[in-house]
């Protein structure tokens, strides 16, 4: 929000506030909750030998219950927020659009950071998250120097979601889940999801 409001307006700036609140908030709040009782969930299953299984178990439910959601929102989300919040707010449905994907990985993903204590390797978590907040670091500044504030927060968005796509995949990994098995399901979940496509379109 900072930078927003260095390289651009502070309309620019309301408009990323509202979309990232009205998205992130009721992640936030349940991907947390499920967080806590994730963590010793883990710690027994890494005694047992039983981590790849709990986590992939997780990260599927927490896939199934946040994609069909977002996908909807990503499509509708100007039209949505023009309707709900007023006209003049249809830009903030456009950010929220492009940081749908980027939010909906934190929420599948955040909540399986506690693999990182579980497994000791916390280095690694610290490595992660070091390299996530510089490359979002640099989207911003890069879009900010191009002057265009949709295609910074695009880019944003983008980034953020690649970036928390393959910290849910090496989460995964240090647990023991194959790449394979957590690409298959994803693909599972998107080809699921498809159907729901047809209510926006």
């Amino acid at each position: 929000a900072l930078l927003l409001g260095y390289f651009f307006t502070s309309a620019v700036v309301g408009y990323y506030a509202l979309g990232n609140r009205v998205l992130a908030m009721p992640m936030n709040v349940i991907g947390s909750s499920i967080g806590q009782v994730f963590f010793p969930r883990a710690t027994q299953a890494q005694r047992v030998g039983e981590l790849s299984k709990v986590s992939l178990d997780m990260f599927e439910r927490l896939l199934a219950i946040g994609l069909v959601p977002v996908i909807l929102i990503a499509f509708v989300a100007p039209d949505l927020f023009a309707l709900v919040f007023g006209e003049r707010w249809w830009t903030a449905g456009q950010y929220t659009r492009w940081m749908s994907l980027w939010l909906l990985f934190v929420f599948v993903s955040s909540p399986l950071s506690t693999v990182y204590y579980v497994k000791e390797r916390q280095r690694d978590g610290l490595i992660v998250n070091l390299m996530m907040f510089g490359f979002r670091l640099l989207a911003i500044v890069i879009g900010g120097i191009k002057g265009d504030a949709l295609f910074t927060i695009a880019l944003f968005g983008i980034t953020g979601a690649v970036l928390w796509i393959f910290n849910g995949i090496y989460i995964l990994c240090l647990a023991g889940v194959p790449i394979r098995q957590t690409f298959s399901t994803i693909l599972k979940h998107i080809i699921r999801g498809i159907p729901y496509l047809l209510l926006p379109l």
